[in-house]
């Protein structure tokens, strides 16, 4: 039975996936496009956006290398922080009960 019902999950896996890629690559093809399309040629000079698009693109990018590399170099801080953090989060609730009440 198991190995029915993952063959119809690769199956509808792959038919969902043929109109996912179809449309990823339209935008692919969109956003390489060389030339400019007729209502961006028509806008004058001082209207089109000639700031780099790809700006926010590269410094996430680079956030993410430095994180890791900070990650991998800092990890005993890291890991200590987080021991900590599990550790104060597993301790009892002792908010709004009286003192008598409180686990030991």
């Amino acid at each position: 039975m198991y190995n029915t019902l993952g063959y119809w999950l690769v199956g509808a896996a792959l038919v969902t996936s043929v109109p996912a890629v179809y449309y990823y690559t339209r935008v692919v093809i969109m956003m390489v496009v060389k030339d400019p399309s007729r209502c961006v040629a028509a806008l004058p000079d001082g209207e089109r956006n000639n700031t780099y698009p790809q700006g926010g693109t590269v410094l996430a990018l680079a956030l993410s290398i430095a994180g890791i590399i900070a990650a991998t170099i800092y990890v005993s801080p890291l890991m200590g922080f987080a021991s900590t953090a599990v550790n104060n989060m597993a301790k009892p609730v002792t908010i709004g009960t009286a003192p008598s009440q409180q686990p030991q």
